[in-house]
């Protein structure tokens, strides 16, 4: 009797799990603008997920290309999300507002050119911003704007005006999967 007992608290206990479905939900996504990679929200509760991105800063600069890849784990907190859920507004692939905070790996540059052979600092990176995002099907699109730090293991590069804090934004275009 015990048994079954447990065997049928445990189905309902699956069945009022699924039957919730409210809040944020696990997603894969692929960034397709300014930092191209991927990434992977895990939801951790009704209004917030954990982030993992690969990114990948790039420029061209005097024709030489500048790639830097990156790995962000961030915090991300839905506080509109319920509210958009209760007055019928799609909230799928977390369609809300949100804050977030983040840390991040910036690895050395990968190309070789001339003046990253003197100087070619890797970083941590922290990050705190507000953002928004909207999805249609598949597609979405997100800003994010706030304020951040990076602190280059090379010195000479630090003191080369990245010291202090400063303002931060992002426009991502991309796919889920």
């Amino acid at each position: 009797m015990k048994k079954i007992i447990l065997l049928l608290a445990i189905t309902m206990a699956s069945l009022n799990t699924k039957a919730q479905g409210t809040g944020t939900e696990d997603l894969f996504k692929i960034n397709l603008t300014l930092k191209p990679g991927f990434g992977v929200e895990k939801k951790i509760g009704d209004k917030s997920t954990m982030d993992l991105s690969l990114k990948t800063y790039w420029s061209i600069e005097d024709t030489e290309a500048y790639i830097r890849p990156s790995i962000y784990l961030g915090y991300r907190y839905y506080y509109n999300i319920l509210m958009r859920e209760s007055k019928g507004k799609d909230t799928k692939g977390n369609s809300a507002s949100f804050v977030t905070a983040e840390i991040g790996y910036i690895h050395k540059n990968i190309t070789s050119n001339k003046y990253w052979n003197d100087i070619n600092p890797y970083g941590i990176d922290c990050n705190i911003m507000w953002g928004i995002r909207r999805t249609f099907n598949w597609f979405y699109l997100e800003g994010q704007i706030g304020v951040g730090k990076t602190w280059w293991h090379d010195k000479q590069y630090e003191h080369a005006g990245t010291k202090a804090i400063d303002w931060r934004g992002d426009i991502i275009i991309g796919f889920l999967l």
